[in-house]
């Protein structure tokens, strides 16, 4: 599942669709995001869209006239998003090396 982010701001009606109030931010821990509904056609005034080199969710203000192959019909979501805190070794220190003398080499 690619959720995108919004590059338009969601009317009132889809924010409350979604369970969102008039005022209510929806960039925090509960935000809206869009997925793609795997259609490929031109997008009617009102509908969300994929589009752009770095993929995001805009809104159609009229209605597209286009190739049906250029745009990926989006539909909003409600997500909740959660940090996670990663953390790798990037350098391991250089620890000194074991070695086993034998018998030869204490001679």
């Amino acid at each position: 599942m690619n959720l995108y982010e919004l590059k338009d701001r969601p009317s009132v009606d889809e924010r409350a669709a979604l369970g969102f109030g008039c005022e209510e931010s929806f960039t925090g821990q509960i935000r809206i995001m869009a997925q793609s509904t795997g259609k490929r056609r031109c997008p009617q005034k009102g509908e969300w869209y994929l589009s752009g080199a770095i993929v995001e969710a805009y809104k159609a203000w009229t209605t597209l006239t286009c190739n049906p192959e250029l745009f990926i019909i989006a539909e909003l979501v409600r997500v909740e998003v959660k940090t996670v805190v990663q953390r790798r070794i990037l350098h391991e220190a250089q620890r000194p090396r074991e070695t086993k003398n034998t018998e030869a080499e204490r001679s």
